[in-house]
């Protein structure tokens, strides 16, 4: 017997549209993305060529502007949150946010040659990430505010994106930075956690072995091992017996350094 398909007046079967998601005059999403990403490093004016160039595809410059000005938009209305979450939310959460100056190009408003009104200038962007345990796909976001409470919050917003509730328990991890820490406390309170990642910790004890370990060659690998074993309290103490006195200046005390 032959299968008959019963088609709705005016509507035309599109397979390939169908399992694919798209509809006439929409672009994919890995679409989307290679043009947003060309749009927010280059002027719209140039994206057309560099899409030909690395992906064969030829679209106009008032799609791509529209299309990164959106996800723009998107992006900036993730950013304001109206109220804190009161559901459950999921259990655990890991949260990190740092900064690093980035070079920024401006230009004068005084007459004269072109060429030469760029100035270079470096500002200081905080990229905030939060995602569920076990989750790969966590939640960003970035500001350029010079104020640190601007960045919690960003990082904050990340957290209720990715499923903070009243019930979430929130990880910090970082460098060991203090305004990092305090903005974990500040945010989340007695939901929060702070915990200095394994590398920038050795990076203390490397500085302090200088006057711990000077008759014992195992010394660095011994307080490596203690913390891999999550024994902080031995290493702390291995460090107290090398603090320095007071009156021994910052700059010359590394076993104070590490603020045990």
């Amino acid at each position: 017997m032959t299968e008959i398909l019963f088609r709705s007046p005016g509507k035309q079967e599109r397979p390939f549209s169908d399992s694919a998601g798209l509809t006439a005059r929409c672009c994919s999403m890995p679409l989307q993305r290679a043009m947003t990403d060309f749009g927010a490093d280059h002027a719209f004016g140039e994206v057309p060529a560099k899409l030909q160039e690395h992906y064969g595809i030829q679209m106009p410059i008032s799609t791509i502007r529209k299309i990164t000005e959106f996800h723009g938009q998107q992006m900036h209305d993730q950013s304001t949150l109206s109220s804190l979450p009161t559901a459950q939310g999921c259990r655990q959460q890991i949260a990190e946010i740092d900064g690093c100056m980035l070079p920024i190009v401006t230009m004068r408003d005084d007459d004269g040659d072109k060429r030469k009104k760029k100035l270079l200038h470096w500002k200081e962007a905080r990229l905030a990430l939060v995602h569920e345990e076990g989750s790969v796909e966590p939640k960003f976001e970035a500001t350029f505010a010079a104020s640190v409470d601007v960045a919690g919050r960003s990082l904050l917003n990340c957290a209720v994106l990715a499923g903070l509730g009243v019930n979430t328990k929130v990880h910090g991890v970082g460098d060991g930075a203090s305004w990092i820490e305090t903005q974990i406390k500040d945010k989340f309170g007695d939901q929060g956690s702070y915990l200095i990642d394994f590398y920038h910790v050795c990076e203390y004890l490397a500085e302090a072995s200088t006057d711990c370990a000077a008759n014992d060659d195992d010394w660095m690998n011994t307080q490596k091992q203690h913390l891999k074993n999550n024994q902080y309290a031995l290493v702390i103490e291995n460090l107290k017996a090398h603090l320095e006195p007071d009156e021994v200046e910052n700059a010359k005390a590394p076993v104070r350094a590490t603020d045990i």
